[in-house]
């Protein structure tokens, strides 16, 4: 029994130093979008960059351990950890590398908005570019009105990750991936949702 105790307190400390070293990885570089950037995005109809880093070359672990981070720095409240995430799937079979089709039109930051139908309707999901010399390659966006929809604005990839469409190709993507919702979100809007009925109800 002892020796169980100790084997289960070994993992432990493995697991907490294996996170800490996927923390160390990605902290210099991470950065989050301010509440008065995410509302200008969305304000625009585009679903918002709420967090980027640099993680090229990283593995899903580093991917799943910077999201957890990344979605409670964003909202102030912890989440269970992120333990898969899931490669999105676009209807009409569309391959992820076209899924920058023709423009559907031009956000503020000067860039082209691209649109596209998911299946997988992710309340968050991940857009990995490869390639390219951008200080920024990750980007978590948060799904913003209709969730079979992916629209995102280039003018503001850009304008949070310094490339420049001289030095960038930006068609090139690594992956796009659907981030699960922790089970604390979902308390966390339905406890909204009741608290505004609640409120409704006795206004009138």
């Amino acid at each position: 029994m002892k020796q169980e105790n100790v084997m289960n307190k070994m993992k432990k400390t493995i697991r907490c130093i294996f996170a800490v070293a996927l923390m160390a990885s990605f902290n210099a570089n991470a950065a989050l979008v301010s509440i008065a950037d995410v509302a200008q995005q969305e304000s625009e109809g585009l679903d918002s960059i709420i967090a980027y880093d640099s993680l090229r070359n990283s593995g899903d672990a580093t991917e799943r351990a910077w999201m957890t981070q990344s979605l409670e720095e964003f909202y102030g409240h912890s989440f269970d950890p992120i333990s898969t995430i899931t490669r999105l799937e676009f209807e009409d079979d569309t391959a992820v590398d076209d899924f920058w089709g023709d423009p559907v039109g031009t956000d503020s930051m000067g860039g082209d908005i691209h649109s596209g139908s998911m299946v997988n309707e992710p309340v968050h999901y991940l857009v990995k570019i490869g390639g390219g010399r951008a200080s920024y390659d990750t980007f978590l966006y948060r799904n913003v009105g209709d969730l079979a929809l992916a629209t995102i604005g280039l003018g503001w990839m850009e304008h949070f990750s310094d490339f420049t469409g001289n030095n960038f190709d930006v068609y090139r993507i690594s992956h796009v991936s659907a981030v699960p919702v922790p089970a604390a979100l979902w308390l966390f809007g339905t406890a909204l949702i009741g608290f505004i009925g609640f409120s409704r109800r006795t206004k009138v």
